[in-house]
C-alpha cells in the first residue's frame, strides 16, 4: 500500500531528479540569500537611474516608494528581486528594437533568478489591447532582470543602449 502511494506521488509530482542536479540545487541554495541582496541591491539603483530618464515614460518595480503599491509590498516582503519592467516613451516600434539590439550586458531572454542580466519585449508582437489587458500603459514596455554584474555596469549598458536608440 505504502509503495503504490508513493508511486502515485512521485508519478503526480514528476520524476525523481538525479544525484548531480540535487548537489548543484543545493549548492545553489547555500548562496542564495546573498545573491538576492545583490540582485535586489542592484535592481533599485537600476530602477532608480530609470525613473530619472526621460526616455522612460514609466517604470514598474514594487522596490520604488513612487510604485502604487510600495506600502503593500513593504508589508508583505521582506525585499525585492531583480525583475522589473519600464516603458519607452516612444510610438516608434524601431526605437524599442534599437534600443534592446544596443545591450551588451542584458541578453534576451526570459529565464529570470540566474545571475546574468536578461531583457525581453513581451508585447512587441502584440496588440496595445492585450498589453493593457496585462496592464502596461503601451506595447513599447521592456523587461529586464539584473543580473550580478554590478549596477554601474547594467546602467551604462541601458544609458548606452538609450543613446543609440
Amino acid at each position: 500500500e505504502l509503495l503504490k502511494e508513493i508511486r502515485m506521488i512521485r508519478g503526480s509530482f514528476g520524476s525523481i531528479i538525479g544525484p548531480m542536479e540535487g548537489w548543484l540545487m543545493l549548492r545553489g541554495v547555500r548562496t542564495l540569500e546573498p545573491r538576492l541582496e545583490r540582485h535586489q541591491e542592484t535592481a533599485l539603483a537600476v530602477a532608480h537611474y530609470l525613473e530619472k530618464n526621460d526616455r522612460v515614460s514609466v517604470v514598474h518595480y514594487a522596490g520604488l516608494e513612487s510604485h502604487p503599491q510600495y506600502e503593500l509590498m513593504k508589508s508583505q516582503q521582506t525585499g525585492n528581486c531583480g525583475l522589473m519592467s519600464f516603458e519607452i516613451d516612444t510610438q516608434n516600434d524601431e526605437d524599442v528594437y534599437n534600443f534592446v539590439r544596443n545591450l551588451n550586458v542584458f541578453q534576451i531572454g526570459v529565464s529570470w533568478g540566474g545571475f546574468e542580466s536578461l531583457v525581453c519585449t513581451p508585447f512587441m508582437n502584440g496588440t496595445l489591447e492585450n498589453a493593457q489587458k496585462q496592464g502596461a500603459k503601451s506595447r513599447m514596455l521592456v523587461r529586464i532582470h539584473c543580473g550580478l554584474e554590478g549596477a554601474d555596469n547594467l546602467i551604462e549598458d541601458l544609458d548606452n543602449a538609450f543613446r543609440h536608440m
